[in-house]
């Protein structure tokens, strides 16, 4: 097994490697490789339809159109492209250096979308507007050293909320902006720790709900007033501490779906009534 795999690391490194005879591969660079007999060239062919494989995924619907934004990986980076019907072709968007991450459309007009990117994968993201008209991308947030992501927009789709580490690196807090207007940005909330994300926006736009990440065996659900700039902890009856991963919020604003575990070994959703507190398991199995 110990050879089988050396085999297939050297194999995988044959981008990097020169050819000797035409038959024989030797490592070149800095990469020194001991007790692994020669390879041959025509391994290279071989294992390459399984290095260079690669998978696509979804990011977001157009808001009025049959078309939608999916990742994918051309060269080096993945990139944002546009499908317009089923089995149709990809259109690339985006041409960074860097991967962008996490597309969302703008929910009502579509004319644009969302997206967050690092530089150099510092894990700095910002977050970038992507207009379709013009396809430029325009930086909406400028933080050398914060995460700023999880962008939620209202029901209009003329706001966004957000959450970023620009205070101080650590401790994350909610920002409002119109992306169409950067210089809109204002700070909603501040929060301690880094495991907070706005899960969603309520229908009549006064209610927040955001997700407190502790461990993979605990989580909780707060939610904010923008009225009255209120911040309550939603708690069980039996305050009982578990995963507690909150969904969306019902359209009338009366109750919110989350997934649980509180009741057993696996997590389940659930309708939680906020008036009462009152729990309604959606599927029992």
């Amino acid at each position: 097994m110990k050879y089988i795999f050396s085999w297939i690391l050297v194999a995988g490194c044959t981008f990097q490697v020169v050819a000797q005879n035409n038959d024989v591969l030797t490592v070149s660079g800095n990469l020194t490789v001991e007790g692994i007999p020669p390879i041959q060239a025509s391994i290279v062919n071989d294992v390459q339809p399984y290095t260079e494989s690669r998978s696509a995924s979804f990011q977001s619907w157009h808001a009025t159109e049959r078309k939608m934004l999916i990742s994918t990986r051309f060269a080096n980076t993945a990139q944002m492209h546009m499908v317009a019907q089923p089995l149709g072709s990809r259109k690339q968007l985006t041409f960074f250096s860097e991967s962008p991450a996490g597309a969302t459309f703008n929910p009502v007009h579509g004319n644009y979308f969302l997206f967050t990117k690092d530089v150099g994968g510092n894990e700095f993201t910002n977050l970038f507007r992507y207009d379709i008209e013009t396809g430029k991308s325009i930086q909406l947030t400028k933080d050398n050293r914060a995460q700023n992501g999880g962008a939620i927009f209202n029901q209009q789709g003329s706001l966004i909320v957000y959450t970023s580490t620009r205070r101080n690196g650590t401790d994350r807090e909610v920002f409002m902006m119109d992306p169409t207007q950067p210089a809109s940005d204002k700070l909603l909330l501040s929060l301690k720790g880094g495991g907070w994300r706005v899960a969603d926006w309520s229908y009549d736009g006064n209610i927040l709900m955001l997700s407190q990440y502790i461990s993979v065996n605990e989580s909780n659900i707060w939610l904010y007033n923008l009225s009255t700039k209120d911040l309550k902890q939603w708690l069980p009856p039996n305050k009982q501490r578990g995963v507690y991963q909150p969904l969306q919020m019902s359209k009338d604003g009366t109750a919110f779906y989350m997934l649980t575990n509180a009741e057993g070994e696996f997590k389940k959703p659930v309708r939680v009534d906020i008036q009462t507190g009152n729990q309604t398991i959606l599927v029992s199995a």
